[in-house]
């Protein structure tokens, strides 16, 4: 039987969260090489494939929003949209949201893996739709749900962390005024042959500029594609070696990441402290629970070192709105630097250590969390007016550690 961290070492302390007992020890008091020797046991590593992503985008009126570029892609008109669900629906356990029908959206299939998006401004304002959750325009995010045969399909491709968007990273719509996307939903497990249902379903925080605080899903209709299934296509990605800078850089991150996840858990006997409540909203026991499950798997990842980087700064996920770095949920042996990760400061929020507390709480098996929020504001904002998402937002994680230690 393999020792645990406990027998091996003084340092080890225990304490009890409603009912657990939780044994950890910090970077400075145990030698990692003894705990890796007698206590780890691998990960399975999983399969890495690539990503294929294509746009077309049409704005309907002439007028464009200080000539923003990214509504000027290819100049070709689609029609024949699907009959229209204008959607807002609420998250799990919020009762009383009222319906929002300034935007409508409408899924329609361009053959095959290809779905068309297009987003018409009902109101009488201008909106403005966050770019990177526009299909295409380079990127892959999990913006679809997709069910098959009534089963959920999981989303298997990139997930990324952007800087907070600005201003100039959003698409404007004029009143009355669309445009259409056009994407692939190859990212997702279409693996089996059947009835695919897709629709296109984003938070507010996500896709909508200057939002009113809300719990509600911004979606479309549903879609019914009959598929034929690709079979298993494990990823083939060659890693890109990293210089001996970059690998003590990146060792310092892991590091760093460990003591501010850490002090986080530390942070969390605090029960419904004032951070807790800025980052993830009301305390309640079972979201309490998540939170500190979640850093405690964080930590071991960080702690044990079972991440190795992977320095190729030209994949397409790095390509867009400055991305720091990126992860495949189910592959936790791998986070993906982008260059913009190397020029970041070593501590601190939009730093090096956390960024590393963002990625690694994305894997399936640590903390499993989305990107429902970037940025402080919207991350405080989702925090008060969502906190079921808030616990499971990645950014979420990152500025509660940060903050834990009182840096800002």
């Amino acid at each position: 039987m393999q020792s645990s961290p406990s027998d091996m070492a003084d340092c080890m302390t225990s304490r009890v969260w409603f009912g657990r007992t939780w044994n950890r020890c910090s970077k400075s008091d145990l030698s990692r090489s003894a705990l890796i020797t007698s206590y780890i046991t691998p990960k399975q590593k999983g399969a890495v494939r690539s990503t294929k992503v294509f746009m077309v985008i049409h704005v309907s009126a002439s007028k464009q929003r200080r000539n923003n570029p990214t509504v000027a892609f290819g100049g070709l008109i689609f029609s024949a949209m699907a009959t229209s669900l204008v959607g807002c629906e609420s998250s799990p356990d919020f009762e009383g949201s009222d319906r929002n029908a300034e935007l409508e959206i409408e899924l329609s299939s361009r053959g095959d893996t290809q779905v068309a998006v297009t987003f018409t401004n009902d109101s009488d304002r201008e909106l403005g739709l966050l770019g990177r959750y526009v299909p295409g325009k380079g990127n892959s995010l999990p913006m679809f749900e997709i069910t098959r045969d009534g089963l959920p399909v999981a989303y298997e491709g990139p997930i990324v962390r952007f800087r907070a968007p600005d201003e100039e990273d959003y698409v404007w719509l004029g009143a009355g005024e669309s445009m259409t996307a056009v994407g692939s939903i190859e990212d997702y497990d279409l693996t089996a042959s059947g009835f695919y249902t897709i629709r296109y379903a984003v938070a507010p925080t996500q896709l909508l500029f200057d939002h009113e605080p809300t719990m509600e899903t911004v979606t479309s209709q549903e879609l019914t594609l009959e598929l034929a299934g690709r079979g298993s296509q494990p990823r083939v990605r060659p890693r890109a070696i990293c210089s001996s800078t970059r690998l003590n850089t990146f060792a310092q991150a892991l590091d760093d990441g460990v003591d501010y996840a850490n002090n986080a858990i530390g942070y969390l006997d605090q029960f419904a402290g004032p951070r807790y409540v800025r980052w993830f909203g009301t305390w309640n026991s079972s979201r309490a629970v998540q939170t500190v499950e979640g850093f405690e798997e964080v930590w071991a990842d960080l702690f044990y070192q079972t991440v190795t980087p992977d320095c190729d700064t030209t994949s397409t996920s790095c390509t867009v709105d400055d991305a720091y770095a990126w992860v495949y949920a189910s592959d936790s042996s791998t986070v993906y630097l982008c260059e913009s990760f190397w020029a970041l400061p070593r501590l601190g929020e939009y730093s090096r250590a956390d960024t590393m507390i963002h990625e690694v709480s994305h894997f399936d098996n640590t903390a499993n969390t989305s990107d429902w929020a970037y940025g402080q504001a919207a991350c405080e904002t989702l925090a008060q007016s969502d906190p079921v998402r808030a616990v499971t937002n990645a950014d979420s994680f990152a500025f509660f550690a940060v903050n834990a230690l009182g840096e800002f």
